[in-house]
């Protein structure tokens, strides 16, 4: 058989992954060619490709997922192959059916296969017929109600818990526990309209909610000649409103027949339908090791860089090469065996002290140090870069940050270094979220599950400690600003003074003292702490924290004071006169309900006139591709709505003014 002509390849995707997979393009010398929505008209893929064409407004139903816009571009500039990344319209049967009616090459599995993986129940078929355990479940298509009265049918056989998915694609997008039947309409309506935006498909599937298991991944790949084969596994247990946080490979912890179990059964499901092109047959592990086959990602995975690292390969490259018609027998040893361990986080913009809500803005800087050292191999694979702007139409990750090591411990501990040599300002970050997440002892030690971050947040924020190294880089940046000469000489740390400022949402006050040669001693009112300043050259500075050897990264912007460190980051509002109207002006209505962060308006659930309760859900806001809900601080009365279905807003919008006092 003859191998295909792929000299160009249109990328239907954004952001990271586009870049991803130019990256790769670019070192086999295919053309490039990207595509864009109006909000990335100037986005870093678009940069980066050989060419790219707009395909509409910023909306992902009128760009990304705009089938027709696609299908018509590929019929104008006929491009020899098409890869679809992740997410969007990568799992998307009905398109890629299209595909295959044209005279190009689709980088991924036939129509059929993704039709069978994305049917949830006709996966399970498949999974059964190659051996794999499986978890109860069933499709629920239909109307709202249809899928209400299925939902329950299936509680009264398995019983509870339950989990709600989207049945067309992953990622949680469209997920929704359901430990008790109140409440149920409302979960299945979210999960509905999250699958909808995501995957231009609102059908949702119910299974059994195995509790206290582990993420198991196997990668495979699979080539036009009826070869499958496994690219190790990884482990992704640490989960937050269902989508992956930290990924690692090989999953460690594992017996190897339990190894042994998951990459038998995830080659024959592979051979069972001819998988082409790479995918990751996933699974739930219990702490007994018993497996469940949960389903198959016919795509390329977010965490695949991990696998790369610890194979050394390119598994773009393989995919491109395989959708060429290339022997994998050709392009890989017989067998693959790991060197190291690989961990990967995914650094988003949200804040994690206001429940994780996305965050947007332009990035003041974006300085992530990929310098690889003593061992260790340090990748970022980011589509964003200084200077661009994080909207609230698409998905809320800035980077990946992926770091290889001799060992886990090795990974572990070099990626905690990356993180907290990162300088991010102008955007919130979880960054800090991510360093505890790395410090938990039960992912140290390997007891992590699904529910380790629901029943451990780990983010706890010192004010305190906080507030001492605020005061002294707000010090020390102001020096910088304002022309001051040495950093040891500054005026506002050599007396005692009173600084105020407001860390990531909190307003904290603090005593400071001169105690001794660069040695200061801060306060706040029940306990202290000693400071002292070190060194420091432009944007960090290195300082003593009650014994502890820190060095920081800062950047003042916007009147805002960006600090990171191995503490993590913090965005520091110093007191200023000026900051202090603003203020009050934002508060100006006890009772205004504002929206936290940017985004769109899905639901209006209350009229002028009712009656609501403390934690009644007044508005439901979607930004990047996730639904939030705006609550009820307190009983009242609702007295005015300012915005409608689709009303598109600015963080900060007031959207209701409830009267508490009337009720």
């Amino acid at each position: 058989m003859s191998t295909k002509s792929i000299s160009s390849i249109l990328i239907v995707n954004r952001g990271e992954i586009a870049c991803r997979i130019i990256d790769s393009c670019q070192r086999e010398g295919i053309h490039t060619i990207a595509v864009y929505s109006d909000a990335d008209a100037s986005a870093r893929h678009v940069r980066m490709a050989d060419e790219a064409h707009r395909l509409g407004p910023a909306e992902t139903a009128a760009s990304y997922l705009n089938q027709e816009a696609l299908l018509a571009l590929i019929d104008t500039i006929s491009p020899d192959a098409v890869h679809p990344g992740y997410g969007f319209l990568s799992e998307n049967a009905s398109f890629v059916k299209q595909l295959e009616q044209r005279p190009l090459t689709f980088i991924g599995p036939s129509s059929k296969v993704i039709h069978a993986m994305g049917d949830k129940i006709e996966a399970k078929k498949i999974a059964n017929a190659a051996g794999a355990p499986l978890v109860p479940g069933m499709l629920c298509d239909g109307t709202e109600e249809d899928v209400q009265k299925r939902i329950k049918a299936f509680a009264d056989k398995e019983g509870l818990p339950l989990i709600i998915k989207a049945a067309a694609g992953g990622g949680g997008r469209g997920m929704r526990k359901v430990h008790a039947l109140d409440g149920l309409n409302e979960s299945v309506a979210a999960a509905k309209r999250e699958a909808k935006a995501f995957f231009d498909n609102d059908a949702v599937f119910v299974e059994k909610l195995i509790e206290g298991a582990r993420h198991v991944e196997v990668q495979i790949i699979g080539d036009t000649h009826g070869n499958v084969i496994v690219l190790g596994d990884r482990d992704c247990s640490l989960q937050r409103f269902h989508q992956k946080v930290v990924e690692e490979a090989p999953a460690p912890f594992l017996r190897e027949r339990t190894r042994e179990t998951l990459h038998s059964a995830a080659i024959s499901l592979g051979k069972e339908v001819s998988y082409v092109g790479a995918g990751t047959v996933e699974f739930l592990v219990d702490a007994e090791e018993r497996c469940y086959f949960l389903e198959v990602n016919s795509r390329l995975q977010v965490e695949h860089p991990v696998t790369e690292c610890i194979f050394g390969i390119d598994i773009v490259a393989l995919q491109i090469a395989v959708a060429r018609g290339e022997k994998l027998t050709d392009l890989l040893p017989d067998t693959q065996t790991p060197n190291g361990h690989a961990i990967e986080v995914r650094l988003c913009a949200e804040k994690p002290q206001d429940n994780f809500i996305a965050a947007t803005g332009t990035l003041a800087r974006l300085d992530i140090p990929a310098q690889s050292s003593e061992g260790l191999t340090i990748r970022v694979d980011t589509g964003v870069v200084t200077g661009d702007r994080i909207t609230h139409y698409y998905d809320s990750m800035i980077a990946k940050c992926i770091v290889h090591g001799p060992s886990r411990e090795a990974a572990r501990q070099g990626l905690l270094q990356v993180l907290s040599k990162s300088l991010i300002a102008g955007v919130e970050t979880n960054i800090g979220f991510l360093q505890s997440l790395l410090r938990l002892p039960a992912f140290i030690e390997g007891s992590h599950t699904i529910h380790t971050i629901d029943t451990d947040p780990a983010y706890v924020i010192d004010t305190l400690r906080s507030a001492a190294l605020a005061a002294l880089t707000d010090s020390v940046a102001y020096a910088d600003t304002s022309g001051a000469p040495a950093q040891f000489e500054i005026a506002d740390l050599r007396c005692e003074r009173c600084y105020r400022c407001t860390i990531d949402g909190t307003e904290v006050s603090l005593q400071i003292r001169h105690d001794g040669r660069n040695q200061w001693i801060c306060s706040d009112g029940h306990q202290q702490l000693s400071l002292q300043l070190h060194a420091g050259d432009a944007n960090s500075l290195h300082c003593t924290l009650e014994h502890q050897e820190l060095e920081l990264r800062y950047l003042r912007c916007d009147d805002a004071l960006w600090i990171s460190g191995p503490f993590g980051a913090l965005k520091v509002l110093p007191y200023y006169p000026a900051l202090k109207s603003s203020t009050a002006a934002a508060k100006k209505h006890s009772g205004s309900i504002s929206s936290p962060l940017p985004g769109k308006v899905l639901t209006v659930h209350v009229s002028e006139g009712d009656t609501v309760d403390a934690g009644t859900v007044l508005i439901t806001i979607e930004s990047m591709k996730m639904e939030h809900t705006i609550k009820a601080e307190a009983p009242g009365v609702v007295q005015q709505v300012l915005v409608n279905a689709e009303t598109i807003l600015e963080s900060n919008k007031v959207l209701a003014i409830v009267d508490y006092d009337k009720n």
